[in-house]
């Protein structure tokens, strides 16, 4: 099926009478500080995929996602059971996987790169995974190479403590394994830096310590939040830096930083000597960007602008997509969250800066005007996290969501496949590091916890000692 074009091949607005139905473009001013160079007054965008498109009648309309609505490494392992059965071996558990000359290993390609990549033939890079965004960034690549070596690792390990298993049992018992390391990984170290700590703890969300939870609720639906997909989780687009930083084991710079717009869709460049080990190191490294309304020019002007010199701006299409999903106003977000309804621009005083208010009051006519998304990250950052009040309040009931509403939830024993005690205790040690350490090539040393920065509490650590915490011994099964 060919994409409808949303905007005119020369960057203007198409007569509305003839636009495709799933374009909803977006105009850019002739003043624009960057598009008005190229005469640009057209970004295409596209609508979210619906239940209109699968032919159901349901009112009112409802968007569709394109992954599961669970913490279930369905980047890995795909969401539906064609891609799950394409990127198996069907081989001793593993995980289909390319093996460089040097033996290291990484995702499988496509069969034809240069439809799904920018790249110029069909022998460069271009992954094959779970989640077809895994060729959007190095990052993003990398990260699914760390889990993808962490399957097969496993397949590996549990084959020698338990040489009965089938190819069946050998995978899934991997899969369920990646699956609670995403979800203690999450909840454990990244959900106390996002949300607080304080927040986390006072509302159900943290892991246990031990034994375990009995938060899971039938009644509750897990199913994602729009405002959570098409708002307060797109606010952490401020987070991404304009450069990636190379990382040697000095923890010093080894070699030029590559520009994040430069490599998007190019994933090769992680298999070069060296490079996937320092892309590790940098992700455990480099500082974010700040949490606050400004963005890096390569998304905002350059995104997906492959070899030209201008992109498409991912700030304007998160606010479009919101629209375009039907979430309610920022006004709306302020009474779910617990602040009072504001009647006039002076009432959100609370959590904002004059200044802010007062663009915000020429642009939008009245308050009940406001972009959920706009109106929320123009809020004062809650200290201690990395968010503001009104998206606080969205992420965290998501998460608590994705928590209590999934029965299969690792810290639970109410299914058949429970973990054991022992091997509870095992998920719980596993870290952010562990996963880096374990999944490097060689990589010697990382501080305990690798979402923050070495720091005299959070020093640099052998690997080897980090490893040493993994004991797959829970996982021997008597015949």
């Amino acid at each position: 099926m060919k994409t409808p074009d949303c905007c005119a091949s020369n960057g203007k607005l198409l007569p509305i009478e003839t636009l495709h139905p799933n374009c909803f473009p977006i105009p850019v001013p002739a003043n624009d500080h960057f598009y008005s160079r190229f005469g640009t007054a057209c970004l295409p965008a596209k609508r979210t995929v619906s239940s209109d498109d699968f032919g159901c009648t349901l009112k009112p309309q409802q968007k569709v996602i394109a992954t599961t609505h669970f913490l279930d490494a369905s980047l890995v392992y795909g969401a539906t059971g064609q891609t799950a059965g394409n990127l198996r071996s069907f081989r001793a558990g593993r995980m289909r996987a390319q093996i460089t000359r040097d033996g290291r290993m990484f995702m499988p390609n496509v069969n034809t790169p240069t439809q799904s990549c920018n790249v110029a033939t069909n022998t460069e890079v271009c992954y094959r995974s779970g989640d077809g965004r895994v060729n959007q960034h190095p990052d993003m690549a990398v990260s699914q190479v760390a889990l993808l070596r962490l399957h097969n690792f496993l397949v590996t390990e549990f084959a020698q403590l338990n040489p009965q298993w089938n190819d069946e049992i050998l995978y899934q018992e991997a899969r369920k394994f990646v699956i609670a390391i995403i979800q203690h990984i999450t909840y454990n170290e990244f959900l106390p830096i996002l949300l607080g700590e304080n927040y986390v703890r006072e509302n159900g969300i943290s892991p246990l310590k031990q034994g375990y939870s009995n938060l899971y609720n039938s009644n509750i639906n897990p199913s994602t939040l729009a405002s959570f997909a098409g708002g307060a989780f797109r606010s952490l687009h401020s987070l991404v830096p304009s450069v990636f930083n190379l990382v040697n084991e000095d923890r010093e710079n080894g070699g030029a930083p590559t520009r994040f717009s430069e490599w998007m869709n190019k994933p090769g460049i992680i298999q070069r000597p060296g490079n996937y080990d320092m892309f590790l190191r940098g992700i455990a490294t480099q500082p974010q960007q700040a949490q606050d309304i400004f963005f890096s020019e390569e998304i905002t002007d350059l995104l997906f602008r492959a070899n030209g010199p201008l992109g498409q701006d991912l700030v304007a299409k998160d606010i479009q997509r919101g629209r375009d999903m039907g979430i309610p106003s920022y006004n709306h977000f302020r009474t779910l969250c617990g602040l009072p309804k504001a009647t006039s621009f002076d009432d959100i005083r609370d959590v904002m800066d004059e200044e802010r208010i007062e663009r915000l009051a020429k642009i939008y006519p009245t308050v009940d005007d406001i972009d959920y998304l706009v109106g929320g990250m123009l809020e004062r950052i809650i200290p201690g996290t990395l968010t503001t009040p009104s998206f606080r309040c969205v992420l965290g009931e998501g998460f608590f969501r994705y928590k209590a509403g999934d029965r299969f939830f690792y810290e639970y024993d109410i299914s058949p496949g429970a973990f054991s005690p022992d091997q509870l205790s095992v998920i719980r040690r596993f870290s952010l590091s562990t996963l880096i350490c374990l999944t490097g090539d060689n990589i010697q040393t990382m501080q305990r916890n690798a979402f923050l920065q070495i720091n005299p509490g959070n020093a640099l650590i052998p690997c080897r000692q980090i490893l040493t915490e993994l004991d797959l011994a829970p996982w021997r099964f008597q015949s």
